[in-house]
C-alpha cells in the first residue's frame, strides 16, 4: 500500500517539474533590440501603428539601416519598411514593438524587443510530453499484467 502511494506521489512531482520547466522555457524574458527605430511608409499619415504595439510581428529581408516587418491587421498580412539599425535582427525573427511615436513626418518605434526562438521554445515545451506518458505507462504496466495474470488463475 505504501509503495503505491509512493510512486505516485513520484510520478506527480516528475510531471510537475516538467510542467515548471516547460513553463519557465515558454516564458523567458526577451532581448532588447535596437533602440528608437524608424518607421518608413509611403502613406505615413495613414498609417498610426497601433496594430503593431504589443503583438507579435516577423523580421523579412534585413539589409544595412532598414528591414521589413510583417505582420497581421485582423485578416490581412501586411508588410512596412523600417529604416534604422537592424543590428541583431535576422531574417525570421519575432518582434514585439513597445510604443510608436510621430517625429518629423516619420513615425519612430521604441523599444523593439526580439523574441528569436519564440516558436521554438513553444515546440521545445511539448518534446518532453511523450516521455512522461511513456513515464506513467512504465509505472503502471506491470501492475495491469499482474492484474490480469491473477483474475486468469
Amino acid at each position: 500500500m505504501f509503495s503505491n502511494k509512493y510512486k505516485i506521489g513520484k510520478m506527480v512531482l516528475v510531471f510537475l517539474l516538467i510542467l515548471f520547466l516547460c513553463h519557465y522555457g515558454y516564458h523567458k524574458g526577451p532581448e532588447t533590440g535596437g533602440p528608437e527605430l524608424q518607421d518608413y511608409l509611403d502613406n505615413a499619415e495613414l498609417f498610426d501603428g497601433a496594430e503593431l504595439v504589443s503583438s507579435y510581428s516577423k523580421v523579412g529581408e534585413v539589409n544595412e539601416g532598414r528591414f521589413e516587418l510583417m505582420y497581421r491587421y485582423g485578416d490581412e498580412r501586411r508588410k512596412i519598411i523600417v529604416i534604422g539599425n537592424a543590428e541583431g535582427l535576422e531574417e525570421g525573427d519575432i518582434v514585439s514593438v513597445k510604443s510608436i511615436f510621430r517625429k518629423d513626418d516619420f513615425l519612430e518605434l521604441e523599444e523593439i524587443h526580439i523574441h528569436k526562438h519564440l516558436y521554438l521554445q513553444w515546440y521545445a515545451s511539448l518534446l518532453p510530453i511523450p516521455f512522461v506518458i511513456l513515464f506513467f505507462f512504465k509505472e503502471f504496466k506491470f501492475k495491469l499484467q499482474r492484474l490480469e495474470f491473477e483474475r486468469r488463475r
